[in-house]
C-alpha cells in the first residue's frame, strides 16, 4: 500500500514538475503570439481604415473641384459666391465625416476659402511646403498631418477650368 502511495505522489510531483518547466514557458509564448497576431491584424485594419477615408476624401475633392461656382469664384477672384456649409453639414450629419473642414488654394499658393473661419489671402506656400510643388505639378494626392492636439486626413484636388487651365486646389 505505501508502495503505491509513494508511486501515486511520486508521479503528482513529476507531473507538477513537468507542467512547471515545460507547460507555463509554452503559455507565456502562446500568449505573446496570441497578443503579436492580434496587432497585426489591428494596425492592418487601422491602415485599411485610413486608406479607405484617404480614398472617399479625394473623391469628394474630386466632386467639389468639379463645381462651376467653384470654377467661376476662383476665375473672378469672387469668393462670395462659395458657400459650403450646408454641405459639410449635411456630410456631418450623415456620414462618418464629422469634422470636415474645406479650403480653397489659388493657383499662387493663397488661401481663396476657408469653411471654418473667414480669412483668405494668406500666402500657404510659406507654411506649407508641398503646396510649392503641387503649384508646379499639380495632381491629386492625399497625406497625412498630426497636430499638437490632432491627427487630419488632407486630399488635394487640382480645379481647371473647362478649358484646363489651372486655378487652384481644393
Amino acid at each position: 500500500m505505501k508502495k503505491i502511495l509513494y508511486f501515486v505522489i511520486g508521479f503528482l510531483v513529476l507531473i507538477s514538475i513537468s507542467y512547471y518547466f515545460y507547460y507555463s514557458p509554452k503559455k507565456e509564448e502562446i500568449t505573446k503570439e496570441i497578443f503579436l497576431e492580434k496587432s497585426i491584424q489591428m494596425r492592418k485594419l487601422f491602415i485599411d481604415e485610413i486608406k479607405r477615408k484617404q480614398d472617399n476624401t479625394l473623391n469628394m475633392a474630386f466632386i467639389l473641384s468639379q463645381d462651376e461656382n467653384l470654377i467661376n469664384a476662383l476665375k473672378t477672384k469672387n469668393k462670395s459666391l462659395l458657400n459650403y456649409n450646408n454641405t459639410l453639414l449635411f456630410l456631418h450629419d450623415n456620414s462618418d465625416y464629422k469634422n470636415l473642414w474645406l479650403q480653397i488654394v489659388d493657383k499662387e499658393g493663397k488661401s481663396f476659402y476657408r469653411s471654418w473661419k473667414n480669412m483668405s489671402g494668406d500666402d500657404l506656400s510659406n507654411v506649407r511646403t508641398d503646396l510649392d510643388e503641387l503649384i508646379k505639378n499639380p495632381k491629386p494626392t492625399t497625406n497625412i498631418s498630426s497636430g499638437l492636439f490632432d491627427l487630419t486626413l488632407k486630399a488635394i484636388n487640382p480645379i481647371y477650368d473647362t478649358n484646363g487651365q489651372f486655378l487652384g486646389f481644393v
